[in-house]
């Protein structure tokens, strides 16, 4: 065979087969990721959401413009997700970069604020050095999606505000995909899952959960139920039982326990101790024992809830009067921990710091095939103050000791999850007529908090108005209680989407130092070494067609 007939026949040969990969390409999707933290990977359940997504889904992001180099890769993490949103949703993702200072006009510029701040986007403002000069920089690090005349905002800051701020922006980069996927699933859900808020046992009442109940509500339905021996427990997909104040019977504490032992999942926020907060205006109250008879219970499930008050040196503020003549001043107060201190579970990582009041520590015991997660830990600086102790407010006017809060680390919230032990697999059963158990015991979840009011929101009754769940009024800070909550309701009740919460990317930041000290060393290696690379590679296929053609002489 001819060289020139061989050429042709090798050409062709590889043309068969690029078309032949093109074709098969485009029959079968797959994508690689080879990034260490799989930075460009989504979660199964993000595919099964975008795979939804049958009409056009508008989205417009307002993190453009000349950003802080910090900010600048957050931007560019959203667009690479948003990209990857595309793919999985078969190209219905319509995407928009806004620069909300693009425009001169001031006053228009501020109607854009104003809008951003409506629709449920928090600013960001930071301080930018360029060219020698401080200047203000305000961003909108959010989007709106919008699809079928419905819109939701997402907000990409997340993480603990106390880290430095490149820090926290990486936590938000980590939690991108979570916060988008739950936006999405509030446009595109079909199926509505249905939460039993628990009453009947002074349980926190409507007014004060009244922010909660309306996040809630945004993703599920929420109904306030009263246990009974007719009620239909199975049409929950959840229960919460919020800071109840009267003793449980036997038959309500039943009825908990079979739901459970159906593959259910509950939520407790319960207080260990009885403090009367009304007594801490004449500066002086007590902590005291508290029976609410679910002790047994929840030992069974593998958790004890003690009967005792953390004081911790991290801690909220509370207005004391100081003066003989009735000054108020803010003090710490050592009963109001800041819990900012979680494990690595899913449901609190990059989270910011809970507010805690009047909390409860908790142990763990041994309940087989049970897995039990701590979530939330007070500061290194703790102590627990065993029931009944004093609880007075002038001894807020005394620095507090850091020998005396010698204990590091106190949990305060777990979470269990397995096969659980009835209560009752024992005990005479305490329904009538009732003389066995139900069968076909499943896995479920429980989630365990040893402080009552972490979900109650302050309420205000001249104005009828709920406060924002984890407002702070004297700090003038809004905590994550609420977004501890959701959270822990997404991973009862959607834990492959709260999965995506548990990417981790790494930081790998450039030695400033050796910055400073090798700008111009590496700049000239920058601009020489590619220049130098291809003239070498231009040199050697030169010498290596002239041996070739030599040879073919």
């Amino acid at each position: 065979m001819k060289k020139k007939t061989a050429d042709i026949v090798e050409f062709s040969l590889w043309l068969g087969i690029i078309l032949a990969l093109n074709v098969i390409a485009a029959h079968y999707f797959f994508r690689l990721d080879l990034t260490e933290d799989k930075r460009y990977s989504l979660s199964e359940a993000g595919k099964d959401l975008l795979g939804k997504v049958n009409e056009q889904l508008i989205i417009k992001v307002y993190l453009s413009g000349d950003l802080d180099p910090a900010y600048e890769r957050l931007r560019k993490s959203v667009e690479e997700k948003l990209k990857e949103f595309q793919v999985y949703a078969n190209g219905k993702v319509e995407l928009e970069f806004i620069d909300p200072n693009a425009d001169d006009n001031p006053a228009l510029k501020q109607r854009l604020y104003q809008e951003l701040h409506a629709r449920g986007i928090r600013k960001d403002v930071y301080l930018s050095q360029r060219n020698g000069k401080k200047q203000e920089i305000t961003v909108f690090p959010g989007a709106v999606l919008s699809y079928r005349e419905k819109d939701q905002a997402v907000n990409f800051l997340k993480g603990s505000s106390i880290i430095p701020k490149e820090q926290q922006l990486n936590q938000s980069v980590e939690t991108l995909e979570f916060e988008l996927l739950s936006a999405l699933r509030k446009l595109v859900a079909s199926e509505i899952q249905t939460i039993g808020i628990v009453e009947g046992h002074g349980e926190l009442s409507k007014e004060e959960m009244q922010d909660l109940s309306n996040a809630l509500n945004e993703n599920y339905s929420t109904e306030r139920i009263t246990l009974s021996a007719n009620q239909d427990l199975s049409r929950f997909q959840a229960l919460l039982i919020a800071n109840p104040t009267r003793a449980w019977s036997e038959q309500d504490k039943f009825l908990v326990d079979q739901y459970l032992m159906q593959g259910g999942n509950l939520m407790y926020c319960i207080d260990g101790t009885e403090v009367r907060k009304d007594s801490l205006r004449n500066g002086i109250t007590f902590s005291l024992i508290r029976n609410l008879q679910l002790d047994d219970q929840l030992f069974r499930y593998g958790v004890r809830i003690n009967q005792d008050q953390i004081q911790d040196l991290s801690c909220a503020v509370s207005k004391v009067e100081t003066g003989l003549h009735g000054e108020v001043q803010l003090l710490d107060f050592p009963y109001y921990p800041i819990l900012f201190n979680f494990s690595t579970h899913p449901m609190v990582k990059n989270l910011d710091a809970v507010l805690g009041r009047f909390v409860s520590s908790m142990d763990t015991v041994k309940a087989d095939g049970i897995v039990k997660t701590p979530l939330l830990f007070t500061s290194a600086n703790a102590r627990c103050m065993t029931a009944p102790s004093e609880i007075n407010l002038n001894a807020l006017k005394k620095d507090l000791n850091k020998e005396t809060l010698n204990r590091s680390l106190i949990p305060v919230a777990y979470c269990l999850e397995g096969t659980f032990t009835s209560l009752y697999k024992s005990r005479p059963l305490p329904i009538p007529g009732k003389s066995k158990l139900d069968k076909g015991i499943k896995p479920g979840k429980i989630i365990v908090c040893g402080d009552g009011d972490i979900p109650r929101n302050d309420f205000d009754k001249s104005r009828n108005a709920a406060a924002p769940l984890g407002y702070h009024a004297d700090m003038r800070y809004l905590f994550s209680n609420k977004e501890f909550i959701l959270n822990g309701m997404d991973y009862l009740l959607n834990e492959n989407i709260i999965r995506a919460r548990s990417k981790e990317i790494k930081l790998r930041p450039l030695d400033k130092i050796r910055i400073s000290e090798e700008r111009s060393a590496w700049q000239v290696l920058n601009v020489l070494a590619p220049a130098i690379l291809i003239a070498l590679m231009g040199l050697a296929w030169h010498i290596l067609r002239k041996k070739k053609f030599e040879n073919a002489r």
